[in-house]
């Protein structure tokens, strides 16, 4: 690939250079250039090292911007200018660009991406609904536009916007696995759990093969059973996922809390079990997830002294305060059992003072 050959646009220290700022149409220049490069070509010319620290600068912005979209861009985009947020950089090269013709719906889609990601949400909508008052026609470009809008609203929480959104794209792409996946996801978040059922099994239809992807759609079908408490086909589901992936902690946690609610408490035991076996130094939150979903099966069980020992587990890694006050009121509970009053009352105490009494 030939490199940009053009005068650089950012100095050494990140900044936009002063020719640059008086020769906006360089901006555009360079845009085009290197919009005509493949994706997976940007890609490699950022991964080699072979390119000058110059040649680099002027890649950045528009190669990032592709490269972002395949995950990989955060990390690049810090060792290449640390002294900027990639998307405020690609966001300022897309507004030079909407100066000179604002009437290009590409660039307000690349526009609306980078708002995106800087969270800045109206200000994204905005971006994509001009795109679509741009484009005459339905087509990927459409589709692309309908899907960000779908995953924004999903973000902001507005989920009945997120739904007609994912239909819109639906309309243009039928079988896009993951547009029914986001729409089963959205309508589980409405508590329209049988509709989300069929977003999922409309997925899985379009996705015969095992795979990550597979996996991902049983676990949200496991979550959208023990939701309806349909939690026998619950557990079927997550054992269809763990099939695909029989490492995954989160998983095995899943399965143990419905089998909680059935009152198989041996059967839950071993599956909190497995998820502390597979990574025994899991994040912090995690761990107190698990240890006190085990200290609640042990109780159950009548095994009041594992379950203490569980509880305790469980503290030493809570930083929720809320969690906290569940812990220890459970503790104080199974000290009743144990007739161990006073250790209760101490549990209850300690409570109490979290919650501020």
């Amino acid at each position: 690939m030939v490199p940009y050959s053009g005068e650089p646009f950012w100095d050494y220290n990140g900044e936009i250079s002063e020719s640059t700022q008086k020769d906006q149409q360089k901006l555009i220049e360079y845009r085009n250039h290197w919009m005509k490069v493949p994706i997976k070509s940007i890609t490699e010319f950022l991964k080699t090292g072979s390119a000058s620290d110059i040649e680099v600068r002027i890649a950045f912005p528009e190669g990032v911007a592709c490269i972002l979209r395949q995950n990989e861009g955060n990390r690049l985009a810090k060792c290449l200018h640390p002294k900027r947020q990639v998307f405020e950089l690609a966001l300022h090269v897309c507004g030079k660009t909407l100066d000179l013709n604002p009437k290009d719906p590409r660039t307000w889609i690349l526009n609306g991406t980078d708002l995106h990601q800087l969270k800045k949400y109206d200000e994204a909508l905005e971006a994509y609904d001009r795109a679509l008052e741009l484009y005459p026609e339905e087509g990927p470009e459409i589709l692309e536009i309908w899907k960000n809008k779908g995953v924004i609203f999903r973000s902001l929480q507005r989920y009945k916007e997120a739904v007609e959104a994912f239909d819109r794209a639906l309309e243009i792409n039928p079988d896009d696995l993951e547009l029914w996946v986001s729409k089963g996801s959205v309508l589980h978040r409405l508590e329209r759990y049988d509709e989300a059922l069929k977003a999922y099994d409309r997925a899985l239809e379009l996705y015969p093969e095992e795979g990550p992807e597979i996996l991902v759609i049983w676990r949200k079908k496991g979550e959208t059973f023990r939701s309806l408490q349909r939690y026998k086909e619950a557990i079927e589901a997550y054992d269809r996922a763990l099939e695909i992936n029989p490492n995954y902690p989160e998983l095995w946690v899943s399965k143990g809390s419905v089998l909680q609610r059935l009152e198989r408490y041996d059967e839950a035991i071993e599956a909190y079990d497995r998820a502390l076996e597979i990574n025994p130094k899991r994040t912090w939150y995690r761990q107190t997830w698990y240890w006190q979903r085990k200290g609640d099966a042990l109780c159950r069980l009548e095994r009041y002294d594992e379950a203490i020992e569980a509880y305790d587990r469980s503290l030493k890694k809570c930083r929720s305060t809320s969690d906290l006050i569940d812990i220890l009121r459970s503790k104080a509970s199974t000290f009743r059992h144990l007739g161990r009053i006073v250790d209760a009352e101490k549990c209850d105490c300690e409570a109490d003072n979290v919650l501020g009494c």
